[in-house]
């Protein structure tokens, strides 16, 4: 009689070559989501006359966006981390390559919209411009440098 072996399926360990790029993308994405909360705040409560409505709008538009950036930064740097382990790789993966997506095509519609518009104000420092033209790229690279460490590429 034969005794049936339960198999168990290790994880492989994090990748060492990259974790630099995992921390830095996680480090913009952090960022972003700074930004965007700090002045979005600041143009939400600036007005001074809000409706139950607008509060609303303030906690999906405002806090959901930058907690979203702060998930996508901390998927990148996960797949760089021990810790990281406890989660599905691939998950960690489409996380980041989702991020990469979303905030590549933010910044691109807003620099679009400010050639066209000639309202170049949207491009400084404070603006998402800058931010997310770092940031997208950056947690794209992070998630395609992940799988290829992770086939031993």
């Amino acid at each position: 009689m034969e005794v049936a072996r339960r198999t168990t399926t290790r994880q492989q360990a994090p990748p060492q070559q990259g974790r630099g790029l995992g921390t830095i993308a996680c480090a913009a994405a952090v960022l972003l989501g700074g930004a965007h909360l700090i002045v979005n705040t600041r143009d939400f409560f600036g007005a001074g006359t809000l409706g139950a409505a607008d509060y609303a709008l303030y906690l999906g538009y405002v806090i959901g966006i930058s907690a979203l950036c702060v998930i996508f930064g901390l998927a990148a740097l996960a797949l760089y981390r021990p810790w990281g382990r406890s989660f599905s790789r691939r998950k960690l993966q489409l996380t980041a390559w989702i991020g990469c997506v979303l905030i590549t095509a933010l910044a691109v519609l807003t620099i679009a919209q400010a050639i066209t518009t000639r309202d170049l104000s949207r491009l400084t420092f404070a603006g998402p411009g800058p931010w997310a033209t770092a940031c997208g790229p950056l947690l794209g690279l992070a998630a395609w440098h992940s799988r290829r460490a992770g086939q031993g590429a």
